[in-house]
């Protein structure tokens, strides 16, 4: 088993890549990680997750987001460089509650319980929309403290 301490803390993305491929190394071999990070920007090197608030565990679960989507709308910031306008509306359209919007950047909720979130993406592109870059925003873990 290999306890780390939030080990990505003050590290450079280089550092970090390093400490990621051996964690991933770590599970090939069949050995554990267990990890404390606290600003909620948990690598997709670990498997699974377990939220603690208040020194108990309140969520746990894979490291997939929809294992914690019952019952929640999460936030997602899209970016669609000139045509933000249009993209809220094909959003609201699709069913997501816009929260901000401007020339290039979008801020929506949406409820995963009405179909992925890559759908809805989907549909920006289908309406001739480039989108550059589509995610969370704050990442899904930080939303879970929210609750």
């Amino acid at each position: 088993m290999l306890l780390l301490d939030d080990p990505f803390a003050g590290l450079d993305p280089a550092e970090r890549d390093g400490i990621e491929r051996l964690v991933e190394d770590t599970h090939l071999v069949g050995r554990t990680v267990l990890a404390t990070i606290t600003d909620a920007n948990v690598p997709t090197c670990f498997t699974h997750l377990a939220l603690m608030a208040e020194g108990r565990i309140v969520a746990m679960g894979p490291l997939d987001s929809a294992a914690f989507a019952a019952g929640r709308a999460w936030m997602h910031r899209v970016v669609c460089p000139g045509r933000g306008g249009e993209a809220a509306r094909v959003l609201e359209d699709a069913g997501c509650v816009v929260l901000a919007a401007d020339a290039h950047v979008v801020d929506c909720r949406h409820d995963p319980a009405a179909g992925p979130f890559a759908t809805i993406v989907a549909t920006l592109v289908e309406a001739g929309i480039p989108v550059e870059s589509a995610d969370f925003r704050p990442p899904w873990p930080a939303q879970l403290l929210r609750d």
